[in-house]
C-alpha cells in the first residue's frame, strides 16, 4: 500500500513538472507601456513567439493629446469584431470578440508624429460619416454602420462551401482595410504623408490580450487518450 502511495506521488510530481515545461515552452512579448497607449515592438512578430501581451488601457484616463482611435467592424467571419486602431506612434489591425473565442494581432505599421496630429484633429472635430462614435473608453471608438455581411452560415458545411467562405472573408477584410484607410488619408493632404497600408507584405497573426493565462487557455491543447483498464471477467 505505501508502495503504491509513493509511486501515485511521484507521477503527480512528474505530470506538474511535465506542465511547466509546456507552458516554460511559450514565448510572450509584452508592448511597452507609454503610459497612455502602449507600442508593439517588431519582436512580436518573430516566428518563435506564441502571443502579444499588452497593457490594457481601456478605463484608464489618458491625456487628451495621447488619445487613441478605433475603428471596428462586426464580422461573421470571426464571430466578433476586426479592430484598426490608431495610437499615437502605431496603426495595428487585430480581432476582438464577447466570447471565448481567441482574439489576435495581424500587424502594425509605424506613424510619424505628424500624421497622428493631423489625424487626431480630424477625429476630435467630427465623426466620420457611416460611423457612431463611443468616446467612454480608451481608444475612442468608431463603430462602422454601413457594414453587412452578405455570407449566411449554412446548415451543413461542405468543402466548397468553406472554400466560398475563406475567399469572402480575405475579400471582407481587404476591402475594409481600403475603405478604412482611403478615409484616414482623406485627411492627410501632402501626398508623402499619406500611409500605405499595402507595406505590410506578410500577415504573422499572434494570440493577442492583456492576459497571459487568456493566450495559454486559447492555444491547441494535445489531448491524450484517457486509458480505462479492462473489468475483471466473472
Amino acid at each position: 500500500m505505501k508502495a503504491a502511495f509513493i509511486i501515485i506521488i511521484f507521477f503527480f510530481i512528474v505530470s506538474l513538472n511535465l506542465i511547466a515545461q509546456t507552458k516554460s515552452k511559450y514565448i510572450f512579448v509584452k508592448t511597452i507601456d507609454k503610459k497612455d497607449y502602449f507600442y508593439i515592438p517588431q519582436s512580436a512578430f518573430s516566428d518563435s513567439v506564441n502571443g502579444v501581451i499588452y497593457q490594457d488601457k481601456t478605463l484608464s484616463k489618458v491625456a487628451l493629446q495621447k488619445k487613441c482611435f478605433r475603428f471596428f467592424w462586426n464580422s461573421i467571419c470571426n464571430d466578433g469584431s476586426y479592430y484598426l486602431t490608431i495610437t499615437p506612434e502605431q496603426i495595428y489591425f487585430s480581432s476582438g470578440h464577447d466570447n471565448p473565442n481567441p482574439n489576435y494581432l495581424f500587424w502594425v505599421i509605424n506613424i510619424t508624429n505628424s500624421q497622428y496630429q493631423l489625424l487626431k484633429k480630424t477625429f476630435f472635430k467630427q465623426t466620420p460619416e457611416g460611423f457612431s462614435k463611443n468616446a467612454e473608453y480608451n481608444p475612442i471608438y468608431y463603430f462602422d454602420e454601413k457594414y453587412v455581411d452578405t455570407f449566411s452560415i449554412p446548415e451543413n458545411w461542405t468543402d466548397s462551401i468553406l472554400k466560398i467562405e475563406s475567399i469572402y472573408c480575405e475579400n471582407q477584410i481587404k476591402t475594409q482595410l481600403v475603405r478604412y484607410f482611403s478615409l484616414i488619408n482623406s485627411y492627410i493632404k501632402e501626398p508623402s504623408k499619406k500611409i500605405n497600408f499595402l507595406e505590410n507584405k506578410k500577415v504573422r497573426q499572434k494570440y493577442f490580450s492583456s492576459s497571459k493565462q487568456e493566450i495559454i487557455d486559447w492555444m491547441p491543447k494535445k489531448i491524450k487518450a484517457k486509458f480505462t483498464p479492462p473489468k475483471n471477467s466473472e
